[in-house]
């Protein structure tokens, strides 16, 4: 039983890890915005869910992606990220004649950046989660799991220099290569064809945005999802919770 809730544990500090760095980072409340208002301008009217069923046939998309960005408070935050990138072709679309302000937004080079690292970040905590979900997991692994996360954080986010910045990365690379010959979002669609989306390098988070800039922001971010995995997991305060939690020691005296 102690074990199962050392688990239970893990999960919420890995969780809160999370949260820390992101409170941390006001840069990356225009994703939480977004999310918030992809949720209530999916679900707003019949005319947009056809307009949306319309768009899916056309971008060759699941409409299970959409159905979970309107029911996003069922989601983890890594799955909500990863459900925006998702159906970006959608509003894309969509929002260039509807809602002006957010397609700028998310035309810029900014936005794009930092949404596709938050979900590679995610990515790689939510591994971590599911390590701890397993039913046969052992305890003093803990800490080897944890730096297997960090170093692959600090590899691929905080790359020595001179070293490539998100190689390997499932989401931020590929956008990278793009960018490296052009500042424009492209999606295939279902009759071969692609749809192509110019970006800019305006702000969208009060710090400016250059590609310099934002690498700031990344290692930033990234340093702080490391030190706060560090702090909430402290190997002394592991060892001293997993002594706390041993049968003999929650025992009436």
């Amino acid at each position: 039983m102690y074990q199962h809730l050392l688990m239970c544990i893990a999960l919420h500090i890995d969780a809160l890890a999370a949260i820390d760095a992101t409170e941390a980072s006001p840069e990356l409340r225009v994703l939480d915005d977004f999310s918030n208002f992809a949720k209530k301008w999916v679900g707003r009217s019949s005319l947009r869910r056809t307009e949306l069923n319309q768009l899916m046939v056309e971008f060759a998309i699941d409409p299970l992606v959409v159905l979970h960005i309107h029911g996003v408070r069922w989601l983890s935050r890594g799955q909500v990220m990863q459900r925006v990138l998702d159906c970006m072709p959608l509003f894309l679309e969509l929002f260039r004649e509807e809602e002006e302000m957010w397609y700028h937004k998310l035309t810029s080079f900014q936005f794009q950046f930092l949404l596709r690292l938050l979900v590679d970040i995610l990515i790689e905590l939510n591994k971590l989660n599911k390590l701890f979900q397993n039913d046969h997991v052992d305890i003093t692994q803990i800490g080897g799991h944890l730096n297997i996360c960090i170093n692959i954080l600090s590899r691929r986010f905080l790359p020595a220099r001179g070293a490539a910045f998100g190689r390997g990365s499932k989401a931020l690379w590929p956008f990278l290569e793009t960018c490296s010959t052009s500042m424009e979002i492209e999606y295939p669609i279902a009759d071969g064809g692609m749809r192509t989306y110019p970006m800019h390098l305006e702000s969208v988070t009060g710090r400016a945005g250059t590609i310099e800039e934002c690498k700031l922001i990344r290692a930033e971010y990234v340093q702080r999802v490391v030190d706060a995995l560090n702090n909430r997991f402290p190997d002394l305060g592991i060892s001293k919770l997993r002594l706390a939690l041993q049968p003999q020691s929650l025992s009436c005296r």
